[in-house]
């Protein structure tokens, strides 16, 4: 039953947050053109110069006091860590556009996260096409020690393309106020 809940929840919180938020037309306006090889994401370790930052990462927000940094980091994460703490049911929530390379090429998707208190919290990596969102793969994170997961993907993309990565804080209930999850080395690389 408390599974079925968790499910409805993250169900609920894919229809329902746009419509608090914002439409989807609002939330696509900056799309980043990437670098050539490596990581295309700007800014996967939520940190510039060494200090703590969100730059290249579009914010959604509920409750702004939600949104913190770490020193606590996985293994090669920097200095710090995006941290969100969720006190009401649906809290902030990060998202970066990246043009794609037109093209066939072989792509690594990949992000690192840290659970508190066993809250669960979601990365969404997608594609955006002239005439489609493509989810390619969406992970759930609910581990209490830093866990990568990733996937590879062969894809052929054409000019105008774009990737998505959204980055989510835990949903909470009466029950699991307070939850939170940290965030670092979110990656999109091209590996050929």
């Amino acid at each position: 039953m408390k599974k079925l809940l968790l499910v409805i929840l993250k169900i609920s919180s894919v229809i329902l947050l746009p419509l608090v938020i914002g439409t989807c037309n609002e939330m696509d306006t900056i799309i980043i053109s990437p670098a050539i090889e490596g990581n295309i994401l700007t800014n996967s370790s939520f940190e510039i110069n060494g200090s703590p930052s969100i730059t290249g990462w579009q914010l959604y927000e509920i409750d702004s006091t939600s949104l913190k940094f770490s020193n606590d980091v996985p293994p090669g994460g920097g200095k710090f860590a995006l941290y969100i703490k969720n006190d009401w049911p649906y809290g902030p929530w990060l998202q970066q556009n990246v043009r794609t390379h037109q093209g066939h090429h072989v792509y690594r998707f990949s992000c690192w996260a840290k659970s508190r208190y066993f809250a669960d919290a979601d990365v969404w990596f997608g594609l955006k096409t002239s005439d489609s969102i493509i989810t390619l793969q969406h992970f759930s994170f609910g581990d209490t020690v830093w866990t990568c997961k990733s996937f590879v993907d062969t894809l052929n993309t054409t000019p105008g393309d774009s990737f998505y990565v959204n980055i989510f804080g835990p949903i909470v209930d009466i029950a699991r106020v307070g939850m939170a999850v940290s965030f670092d080395l979110c990656e999109v690389e091209i590996l050929r």
